[in-house]
């Protein structure tokens, strides 16, 4: 029975390999840009939405997510990676890399708004903040 099992988790392995299995069953990694602002995605269990934003903390501006108390996305990783200027130029703006995968169970469609705000933290209010969002749905 054990090397039933193990042929069985071979060929399920491979079939997600060459692509035999449905879409929805392979794990996808969706990558988002400044230029998909006001855009929409969808999402299936086991996908990873990337966001890469430009910024540049040097400035004392970088990325905050506005996310609902039931938000179907979690935030996984975020990092800045820096920028390269000409002659090593202070105050080179980066990269601010943000990853997300759901965070429930879809058992039908759901979907909301995710946004993102671009600003000082440590000044009042969020006027003059660039905000940059798009619409996630969440498939099962």
């Amino acid at each position: 029975m054990r090397k039933l099992c193990s042929y069985s988790a071979i060929l399920a392995l491979g079939a997600v390999m060459v692509g035999i299995l449905p879409a929805s069953a392979q794990a996808r990694e969706i990558v988002l840009l400044d230029a998909d602002n006001g855009k929409s995605v969808t999402l299936q269990q086991g996908d990873e939405l990337i966001l890469r934003l430009e910024s540049n903390p040097s400035t004392g501006t970088s990325w905050h997510m506005v996310l609902s108390p039931t938000s179907l996305l979690r935030l996984s990783e975020h990092q800045y990676i820096p920028g390269r200027c000409s002659g090593g130029t202070v105050g080179c703006p980066g990269i601010e890399e943000f990853h997300f995968v759901p965070a429930v169970s879809a058992s039908f469609e759901m979907g909301e708004w995710m946004r993102m705000l671009y600003l000082r933290p440590f000044e009042p209010g969020i006027e003059g903040a660039k905000l940059w969002q798009v619409d996630v749905t969440l498939r099962h």
